[in-house]
C-alpha cells in the first residue's frame, strides 16, 4: 500500500519531486573522482513549527534531522523554500500508514541527505501550505525577505552549525537561487534544478507565445493547494489527503485553517498572464503594475553574483525551454561553478533518447549534488576544482562530455541555405514557398499531442512518458527542407538558429520550427525546436543580460505586426541540444504555424490563412547549426 499511496499523493504536485535519485544510476558520477561516501546515519527524526517574520506573519517549517544524531553535534542545513506544500496530512484512516506524506520534496531525497549528515528544512512560503499571509506576486521581493529571516532562524537552532545550502526543482529551484539575493552569511552552496532564469522567455512565453495549456494547469494546481480544494486534483487525491500538514501542536488544524483563509487574498498571476503579451508590459490588474521581468532572476543577477555563493546548475535537454535558463545562468553569474545537462525532462525526472529504450537516468544526481555540497559546505576536497565545470550528454553517441566553456570552443556555426524543399551548403535559385496555415499541428506524436518536453513541466499536464516518436505525420502537415545525406557523423551541440524571410496574409502569425534527423528509410526523428510570434521581430543589440545567441527584445515598444504581405526576416532560436546525426542520414527543418496542444493560436480576427517564405539566393533564409569539431556537412 505504501508505494502506490505515495505515488498518488505526489501526483498532485506541480513539480516533479521524484527528481534527484529516482533513476537507477547506482554509484555512477561524472568526472575523474567517483564520489560515493557511505551513509553515516539511517533515517530521520522530524518536527515542525511556525516561525514569525518581522511583520508577524508566521511561516510553517518542517525540520528533518539525522536519526540518532549525537547529543551536542551540529550539522549543516539544506533548505527548500517551497510553493507547493511542504508535507500533507492524510485523512485519519491513512495517517497510521504515512504521516506526514511528503509534498514538494521527495522523501527519498530527505532520507539521502540526512543519512549523509545534513539537516533538511522545508519551508512553506508566505500564502501557501500551512503558512499565514498572502502572496502579492510569485518570486516577490517579500518572498526573498522571508527567506533571509528563515535562514536567521535556522542558524540559531541548537543542531545548526551555522552553514546552509539551498536546492530544489522548478519553482523551488528558482527560490533556491533567489535566496542568494539575501547575501546571508550562512549560505555556502546553491543547487537549482530545472529553475527559471528568465520568466518570460524560458517558461511562460517561449518565442513570445503564451503556453496557455500549461498556465491553465498551473493555475488549477496552485489554487487547489492554496485553498485546499483538492477535487480538481483527482478523486484519489481527495480521498487520501485531508490538507497541508499542520505544525506540531495544532492537532485540530485551527491555525492551519486560519492560515488558509488568508490565502484567499493571493494575487492571481494567471489572470495577469492573459493581460500581457510583452516582457515589460505591466499587469494593470495588479496595483503595483509589476511586469514579468520585475520578479525574474535575470533582473537580480548582479545581487546573485555578488553573493559569491557557489552554484551548481542542473537541467535536461527535454525540460521545456529551460535548457536556456541553465546556460543563461552560467553566462551571467561568475559564481556558477558547475553545470550538468542530461537527456532528461523536467526535474530531472525521466531520461529520453532516440537511441535507447532506457527511461532510467544513467547518472546518480543525488551523489552529484552531495559531492558539490560536501565540497563547498563541509570543506571536503571532492576533486571538483580539477574538473571542467560544464558536463553535457550527447544523444546519438550516448556519451557525456566536459568543457570549460559553453558552447564548447570546438563548436562553430555552419550555414545552410533554404531552397524549395532543400537545405544545402550553397544558395539555391530564388523561390517562394506558399503554405496554407494548418492549425492542427503539434509538437507531440501520433494522434496524441502529449509526452513532450512541454508536458513534463507539471505533473497534472504530464503523460506517462516524455517521448518523441517518428514525426512523419506532423511533417506531412508542414513545410519541410531536407539536406543531402551526410557524408560523416556530425555532432550538433549548442544553440541552433533559423532565419526565415516570411510574410502572412494578416501580418500576424506564429512560427514553429523543428530540427530533425531523417533516416535512410524516411523515418524522421525529433532533435529540438523553437518558436516565434512574428510581431516580436526586433533582435536585441544588447539585451538586459548576456546571451551568446541573438534574441528578440520581446518588449512592448518593439512589438509590431507586419503589413499584410510584407516580407521580413524572422529569427527563430531553437532550444539548445547536443545530438550526433549519423553518417548517411539527413538533416530536416520542418516549419509550421501552430502547436495546438501546447501554445496559443492567434485569435481568429488576426489569424493568417497563408504563410509565405522566400528561399534561395538573396532571400536571407538560412540555418546556422552549431557543429562540434569543424566537420564539413
Amino acid at each position: 500500500m505504501r508505494t502506490p499511496l505515495l505515488a498518488i499523493i505526489l501526483s498532485a504536485l506541480f513539480i516533479l519531486p521524484v527528481a534527484a535519485g529516482s533513476g537507477k544510476g547506482g554509484n555512477q558520477t561524472l568526472g575523474t573522482v567517483k564520489y560515493s561516501p557511505e551513509p553515516a546515519y539511517k533515517g530521520f527524526s522530524y518536527y515542525s513549527q511556525y516561525v514569525p517574520m518581522t511583520d508577524s506573519v508566521r511561516l510553517a517549517v518542517d525540520v528533518f534531522l539525522p536519526k540518532k544524531l549525537e547529543e551536542g553535534k551540529k550539522v549543516p542545513t539544506i533548505v527548500y523554500f517551497v510553493r507547493y506544500v511542504r508535507t500533507f496530512q492524510l485523512k485519519a484512516f491513512w495517517r497510521g500508514i504515512k504521516d506526514p506524506a511528503f509534498g514538494s520534496v521527495a522523501e527519498e531525497e530527505v532520507k539521502f541527505f540526512t543519512s549523509h549528515g545534513y539537516a533538511v528544512a522545508i519551508v512553506d512560503l508566505r500564502g501557501t501550505g500551512a503558512s499565514f499571509g498572502h502572496r502579492d506576486m510569485e518570486f516577490s521581493p517579500q518572498e526573498v525577505k522571508d527567506m533571509g529571516e528563515m535562514l536567521d532562524w535556522i542558524v540559531k537552532e541548537p543542531w545548526s552549525d551555522g552553514k546552509t545550502a539551498t536546492t530544489g526543482i522548478s519553482y523551488t529551484g528558482t527560490t533556491a537561487e533567489l535566496a542568494l539575493i539575501t547575501r546571508h552569511p550562512s549560505l555556502k552552496a546553491c543547487v537549482p534544478r530545472s529553475n527559471i532564469f528568465d520568466l518570460y522567455t524560458d517558461i511562460v512565453y517561449p518565442g513570445g507565445i503564451r503556453q496557455s495549456p500549461f498556465v491553465k494547469v498551473w493555475k488549477l494546481t496552485t489554487n487547489s493547494l492554496d485553498f485546499n480544494t483538492l477535487a480538481p486534483l483527482g478523486k484519489k487525491v481527495e480521498t487520501f489527503v485531508k490538507w497541508p500538514s499542520p505544525v506540531d501542536g495544532d492537532k485540530k488544524g485551527i491555525l492551519l485553517q486560519q492560515a488558509m483563509a488568508e490565502h484567499k487574498a493571493n494575487y492571481d498571476i494567471f489572470d495577469g498572464l492573459y493581460r500581457i503579451n510583452s516582457r515589460n508590459e505591466p499587469d494593470k490588474g495588479y496595483g503595483a503594475e509589476l511586469t514579468a521581468d520585475d520578479c525574474s532572476i535575470h533582473a537580480r543577477k548582479e545581487d546573485i553574483e555578488a553573493s559569491g555563493v557557489p552554484i551548481f546548475r542542473i537541467g535536461g535537454w527535454f525540460d521545456g525551454a529551460l535548457p536556456n535558463s541553465v546556460f543563461k545562468g552560467l553566462w551571467n553569474t561568475k559564481n556558477t561553478k558547475r553545470v550538468m545537462v542530461g537527456p532528461w525532462d523536467h526535474g530531472p525526472g525521466q531520461q529520453f533518447s532516440n537511441f535507447t529504450g532506457n527511461k532510467e537516468k544513467d547518472i546518480n544526481i543525488e551523489l552529484e549534488i552531495l559531492r558539490f555540497l560536501d565540497h563547498h559546505v563541509k570543506g571536503i576536497d571532492t576533486g571538483l576544482d580539477n574538473e571542467p565545470p560544464v558536463n553535457f550528454y550527447t544523444m546519438g553517441s550516448e556519451k557525456w562530455q566536459a568543457t570549460d566553456v559553453w558552447p564548447p570552443a570546438t563548436v562553430q556555426p555552419q550555414e545552410w541555405f533554404f531552397g524549395n524543399g532543400t537545405l544545402t551548403s550553397t544558395s539555391a535559385k530564388p523561390d517562394t514557398i506558399n503554405y496554407a496555415c494548418n492549425y492542427t499541428t503539434t509538437t507531440g506524436y501520433g494522434e496524441k499531442g502529449g509526452g513532450t518536453r512541454w508536458n513534463s513541466l507539471t505533473v497534472l499536464y504530464k503523460y506517462e512518458d516524455t517521448f518523441y516518436g517518428p514525426r512523419n505525420r506532423q511533417d506531412s502537415l508542414m513545410v519541410v527542407f531536407d539536406s543531402p545525406a551526410l557524408t560523416e557523423d556530425t555532432e550538433i551541440t549548442g544553440h541552433p538558429e533559423v532565419t526565415l524571410n516570411v510574410s502572412t496574409t494578416t501580418g500576424h502569425g506564429h512560427l514553429f520550427v523543428y530540427l530533425e534527423e531523417v533516416l535512410p528509410d524516411g523515418t524522421s526523428r525529433y532533435i529540438t525546436e523553437g518558436q516565434l510570434d512574428i510581431t516580436h521581430l526586433k533582435v536585441c543589440v544588447k539585451g538586459d543580460y548576456e546571451c551568446r545567441f541573438p534574441q528578440q527584445s520581446f518588449k512592448l515598444e518593439d512589438r509590431q505586426p507586419l503589413q499584410p504581405g510584407e516580407f521580413r526576416p524572422a529569427l527563430v532560436n531553437l532550444i539548445p541540444t547536443s545530438y550526433l546525426v549519423k553518417k548517411g542520414n539527413r538533416v530536416r527543418i520542418a516549419v509550421g504555424t501552430a502547436d495546438v496542444d501546447h501554445f496559443d493560436i492567434p485569435e481568429k480576427s488576426i489569424r493568417p490563412n497563408e504563410l509565405r517564405i522566400l528561399v534561395g539566393e538573396g532571400s536571407g533564409s538560412l540555418a546556422k547549426l552549431p557543429v562540434n569539431g569543424l566537420k564539413n556537412l
